[in-house]
């Protein structure tokens, strides 16, 4: 019993360092979980400026691209009827 006694000290020395640890441990996991919490919203901000910067000019967008794509068709029909009058 008497040895029991003496490592008693050395028992808690033991627990409290453990659980020291474990808490540094918690501590550094959930400063690496803001972290990247935070970059993930500055992110998603800068996302959300890119998409809603042209929102205003939808339409025009939408008339260039359909006209392009018009232009596009029309060169490749003539580029095919004139394909198809060498032969």
């Amino acid at each position: 019993m008497e040895k029991l006694s003496r490592n008693n000290g050395s028992i808690s020395i033991i627990v409290i360092v453990t659980v020291l640890v474990l808490t540094v441990i918690l501590v550094s996991v959930l400063f690496v979980t803001l972290s990247q919490e935070k970059g993930q919203v500055q992110s998603n901000l800068k996302i959300k400026e890119i998409y809603e910067k042209d929102v205003n000019r939808v339409d025009e967008i939408y008339n260039e691209i359909v006209s392009y794509m018009e232009e596009q068709n029309a060169l490749k029909e003539n580029t095919q009827s004139e394909d198809e009058t060498s032969e």
